[in-house]
């Protein structure tokens, strides 16, 4: 009797795994053919050029992306024992399955955002939310709220996303809104509540995005980061709350105090974004070192990864990565093509 009870129990367990593995693996294969890794040599201009900027900022958000992707949620210990203490890019832990420089819903969402900016400079909402759609089907490493908002989308439902998510996932995807608009402020934060209210209708979650695309904005300008210029106004309630975390995080870089333990690094927007630009205030020229602090803070770390190399990447342009393998990341030449094609419209 028992033998039966742990067969009626074991044989259902391990059909379901199958299937959520094998389901992996399909859109993982469809995440490849979608964003293939590029091949050959790059035409990328490394200089102070706008150019070159805007095409950083994107491979920043991939390169944070792939280098913390196998190491997010996971603990601190087993990331630091089975990946190391620096960054590199490395298979994920379903080895088989992901391949080196593998980006997730970060980039795969950035570049969705990307292809939506038609190019007479317009952003469309409706195109948006085809490529979210188009996006269901290669997701990896998807937020819950964005799925629960797609599903809806993908069944007819027109309502806006989830009002009562404060995550992190619109602010992850708004840096080709900071390039396409990054003369015009207005269009910008008007790009990024219509890009966000899909799936994160929340107003700090529109806020917090907000602030991601302000810091992106100014530094592609040149301009430096000042907690007065990165305050979200329209879309926030909390104008308060935002000014004292964002001054928190300058505070704490400036003194050179480890703060992202204070500041924490979970999906919740309100620890996010603190938490890259602490990273950003204090190591703004050495990716590799900010990176470091953040795998020994642990977290969603391949959200805040990601936003944490566009700025310096927007910055720094391409010379801010070093010797990174920028190039082996998946989508590296989808990223090129847009970003050429942003940087014109400006």
């Amino acid at each position: 009797m028992l033998d039966l009870l742990f067969l009626g129990i074991a044989l259902p367990s391990f059909a379901y795994l199958a299937y959520r593995a094998g389901d992996v693996a399909l859109r993982q294969l469809r995440s490849y053919q979608a964003i293939p890794f590029a091949s050959g040599a790059f035409a990328a201009e490394t200089g102070d050029t706008y150019d070159d900027h805007a095409f950083a900022a994107l491979v920043g958000v991939a390169l944070g992306d792939a280098l913390g992707m196998p190491r997010e949620s996971l603990p601190v210990w087993l990331t630091q024992l089975r990946f190391g203490a620096k960054p590199t890019l490395r298979r994920g832990i379903l080895r088989v399955l992901r391949r080196r420089g593998t980006i997730s819903d970060d980039t795969q969402l950035t570049i969705a955002v990307a292809k939506a900016i038609r190019d007479d400079g317009s952003f469309d909402a409706e195109t948006f939310e085809r490529e979210l759609a188009d996006w269901w089907r290669i997701r990896i490493g998807p937020g819950r709220a964005t799925c629960a908002s797609v599903e809806r989308l993908m069944n007819g439902d027109s309502a806006p996303g989830d009002r009562n998510s404060q995550g992190n996932g619109a602010a992850m995807r708004v840096v080709p809104l900071a390039i396409a608009y990054v003369d015009d402020l207005e269009a910008m934060l008007d790009a990024v509540r219509n890009s966000s209210r899909p799936t994160h209708a929340d107003a700090e979650a529109i806020a917090g995005a907000e602030v991601a695309g302000r810091a992106t904005r100014l530094l592609l300008r040149g301009e430096p980061l000042e907690v007065v210029s990165l305050l979200p106004r329209a879309s926030s309630e909390n104008i308060e709350r935002w000014e004292k975390l964002l001054s928190a995080a300058k505070e704490l870089a400036e003194s050179g105090d480890d703060g992202l333990d204070e500041l924490g690094t979970t999906g919740w927007v309100f620890h996010t974004i603190p938490s890259v630009l602490y990273l950003f205030w204090r190591w703004p020229n050495d990716f590799e070192q900010g990176l470091s602090a953040l795998f020994r803070a642990g977290g969603d770390v391949d959200t805040v990864a990601a936003l944490y190399g566009a700025l310096v990447g927007a910055s720094g342009g391409m010379d801010a990565f070093g010797d990174l393998p920028w190039q082996e990341v998946q989508g590296a030449g989808v990223l090129q093509r847009e970003a050429g094609r942003l940087a014109a419209l400006t």
